[in-house]
């Protein structure tokens, strides 16, 4: 983008080809994945490029009333290049193939020689002949349409010398027009890549294989790409006939369908199910959710985004989106196998994302109780808002030695389905509430399904997930929650009370419907003698059937054990072995680090905390890119835990903490003491960012991941069930007198305050606790118990 802004676009569109040229090459001379891994790197970065350069160079040569045909080309020649490397991977060699990229590189250098400037290009620069020239070479002879262009450029270039030459992401999120064309930009590029293009196209012969199709996988994804292209062959003729809108709708409701006929079909397959006679299925979702990702939800991105912006605000926006674009991209592609490898094709825990949107409730939502047009009739005052932001956390308390008995007497299954019941009566409430007691009925609720989920999701996923992406999976309860949060605030900010509420309600129907799609542990089945579905799940979970063998042995062989055991882990058996001692301990001190940080609290006034900091930034919106830089910690976290360590990110993540929390206090400090800081209003945004990406690494998933880890399993639902009771009662005394102290010492006393507890966790990360990165359970705990074997045998990580 620095180069499209500061060189011609001739200049740009030569370099687009030059991240290809070393790509391609460093592919045929690569002797090792190290330089096969940087060949992929500037493949991206030549990718990158071309995302960039392609709109904005058609945006800037087309007329309106085609602008959506050719911008739509774009999307059409990328199928055509998909097309032709699955054709060429498929009968061609390795190094053919190569050398045939390579030489298609140099065709576009040689076409792109003959095509010209662009007009805009040329006016801004005040080459009007040059221009001129240029407009002659794409409208034709016809001089009235080129005087009519060349006016039209001209007033154009004066109004932007009449305002700032450039204008800086501030200037761009004060300005409401601006702020809403780049949520827009935001939403169609998570739209684009959160319905899986990338990721379904990099494995598309994997799915087939998968599938048992009688049609060789090679045939079957060029098939699809010729799909691919026929979709882009339509949304050239129908952008500028139909318009952007009906096409991704169109486009979205026949993904939606597509997809949702894949998962079933994968859930059919994995669950034993005769499917023999329907192996033609996943070719037919596949096709026509390539043809109708091609129609609309493809192509409109890269065409209405340029649309959408003055041309001042025009680059840094196409900047802006693509990053977030290729970003979300990375997730969905890197994150792919991951989550097919244990939650199947087509599920994700969603109970998390209703958890994130009851703890970031209170931040949009309090604003608008505490205003004259409060639903409930009257304004709530700052002693109930501190209440309707800690009561969720006595919810939680409360309920999970509730559910600590069901999950201990149920089917997980049947638990999973429980963890909805509270959260749909709490929204119902909120809807319901006409004065403030409602709503703390409501909050208890809504803490009573957070309490259940954060007993229930790490001891589920503790005990379908293998060692090796144990880290990961328990990271993802985590992220998704904080996909809740921004997803509150979202909602709130940009719909009206009301809206939200019924919004959240969708969202939990579509947790039971995906969860219906979720196994049972086989770990459950084990103890209630149901082999044959432990199996069944197993190779569901795992698929490698040799796998499957070996770990339901190990499965048997601990479930025997532990039936020669008194059924029941006693305070006696708590305090006479060391190990668990220390196992308990360290997840007092967990639970700890991670309340006395302050997520909750810092969650809930994020709004009131940018109001007080007096930043020119909308509160909302503030709101909104901290939520969303909370999402990119723990997507770092989500790749990092099973390579870098708990003990590491662990201690990155408070030593950061302690650096933001420190200047935030010191900022708030110099505000409340009268000393200017007008100047520096950005700091608490910048602070904050750092913080919740700081937590997100390290103190936010760790423990959530390391309390189910360290104990045996019959000790580990009682372990999970103390230690999360601890945490919101911790939470609660934070989140209650969090506004309390505030209004007494100031508000920079809180923080100074969070960080000094982040340093003790500091010194904790690095003196006490163990490291349980790719180590079995009983390992972590043999390590606990000083290094003596343990005389009970758990060699089994997902057992409960």
């Amino acid at each position: 983008m620095f180069i499209a802004k500061n060189y011609s676009r001739k200049i740009t569109g030569y370099l687009v080809a030059v991240p290809y040229f070393i790509a391609y090459v460093l592919t045929i001379l690569a002797s090792n994945i190290t330089l096969l891994y940087i060949a992929r790197i500037f493949a991206g970065i030549g990718t990158g490029a071309t995302t960039v350069f392609c709109p904005l160079y058609v945006t800037e040569i087309s007329e309106d009333k085609i602008r959506g045909t050719l911008g739509s080309f774009y999307v059409l020649i990328c199928g055509f290049g998909i097309l032709a490397i699955y054709i060429f991977g498929a009968y061609l060699s390795y190094y053919v193939t190569c050398y045939i990229l390579i030489a298609i590189m140099v065709v576009y250098l040689v076409t792109f020689y003959f095509i010209p400037e662009t007009p805009v290009y040329l006016i801004n620069h005040i080459h009007f002949s040059d221009a001129r020239k240029s407009l002659n070479w794409l409208r034709g002879s016809n001089c009235d349409v080129i005087e009519q262009e060349m006016c039209r450029l001209k007033s154009s270039l004066e109004k932007k010398e009449e305002g700032s030459k450039s204008i800086s992401i501030k200037e761009m999120l004060q300005n409401r027009s601006i702020r809403i064309a780049l949520l827009i930009s935001l939403f169609l590029v998570t739209n684009l890549q959160f319905s899986g293009p990338l990721a379904i196209l990099s494995y598309t012969v994997t799915i087939f294989k998968d599938a048992g199709s009688d049609l060789s996988a090679n045939t079957s994804t060029i098939i699809i790409a010729f799909l691919q292209i026929v979709g882009n062959l339509f949304a050239t003729v129908l952008l500028d006939r139909a318009g952007r809108k009906i096409l991704l709708i169109i486009s979205n409701i026949a993904i939606i369908l597509s997809l949702t006929g894949l998962g079933i079909y994968f859930y059919c397959k994995m669950n034993g199910i005769d499917i023999s006679k329907i192996t033609w299925i996943p070719l037919l979702c596949l096709s026509i959710y390539i043809l109708f990702f091609a129609l609309g939800v493809s192509p409109v991105p890269f065409i209405m985004i340029p649309e959408l912006f003055l041309p001042e605000a025009r680059e840094m926006a196409i900047a802006i989106s693509l990053t977030v674009m290729w970003f979300l991209a990375f997730l969905a592609t890197k994150l792919f196998t991951t989550i097919s490898d244990i939650f199947g094709l087509y599920g994700l825990n969603i109970a998390s994302l209703v958890h994130g949107v009851g703890i970031g409730w209170p931040s949009p939502i309090i604003p608008i109780l505490q205003s004259e047009t409060s639903p409930i009739g009257r304004a709530v005052t700052n002693e109930e808002a501190s209440w309707l932001s800690a009561i969720i956390c006595l919810g939680s308390m409360f309920n999970i030695p509730i559910y600590y008995l069901i999950v201990n007497k149920c089917s997980r299954k049947f638990t999973g389905y429980l963890v909805a019941v509270p959260y749909a009566i709490a929204y119902i409430l909120v809807i319901c509430a006409n004065n403030v007691t409602m709503l703390y009925i409501a909050r208890f609720f809504a803490g009573m399904g957070t309490g259940a989920t954060t007993l229930f999701c790490p001891l589920y996923v503790t005990e379908i997930s293998e060692n090796s992406v144990r880290g990961a999976l328990g990271s993802l309860y985590v992220l998704i929650s904080y996909v809740g949060v921004l997803f509150v605030y979202i909602c709130a900010s940009y719909t009206t009370y009301y809206v939200t509420s019924y919004l959240i309600l969708a969202v939990t129907a579509l947790y039971l419907i995906a969860f219906f799609f979720m196994p049972e542990s086989p770990s459950y089945l084990v103890q209630i003698s149901n082999l044959e579905a432990a199996e069944k799940n197993l190779k569901w979970l795992r698929g490698d059937d040799n796998v499957v063998k070996v770990e339901l042995d190990k499965l048997t062989a601990a479930f025997k054990e532990r039936q020669n055991e008194s059924e029941q882990f006693s305070i006696k058996e708590i305090f006479s072995s060391r190990g668990t001692r220390k196992a308990y301990v360290i997840a007092f001190l967990l639970a700890a680090n991670l309340q006395l940080s302050a997520p909750i609290a810092t969650l809930s006034y994020t709004v009131s905390t940018f109001q007080a900091a007096g930043s020119d930034m909308s509160p909302n919106l503030s709101s909104i890119i901290v939520s969303l830089l909370q999402i990119l910690g723990t997507s770092v976290s989500t790749l990092l835990l099973d390579r870098a360590g708990r003990k590491v990110l662990l201690g990155i993540s408070n030593f950061c903490l302690i650096l933001c929390l420190t200047t935030n206090g010191a900022y708030f400090f110099c505000k409340s003491n009268g000393i200017e800081v007008s100047n520096v209003s950005w700091i608490p945004l910048l602070c904050l960012s750092v913080y919740v990406i700081s937590l997100g690494i390290g103190v936010a998933p760790i423990p959530f991941l390391m309390v189910p880890e360290m104990f045996l399993p019959r000790a580990r639902s009682l372990a999970v069930c103390v230690s999360l009771t601890w945490m919101w009662f911790i939470a609660f005394l934070v989140t209650k007198f969090y506004a309390n102290v505030s209004e007494l010492f100031g508000l920079y006393s809180c923080y100074w305050l969070f960080a000094a507890f982040c340093f003790i966790g500091l010194l904790m990360t690095i003196f006490v606790y163990p490291e349980t990165k790719n180590k079995s359970i009983e390992n972590i705990f043999e390590e606990l118990d000083g290094g003596e074997k343990s005389s009970k045998k758990y060699d089994v990580s997902n057992s409960k």
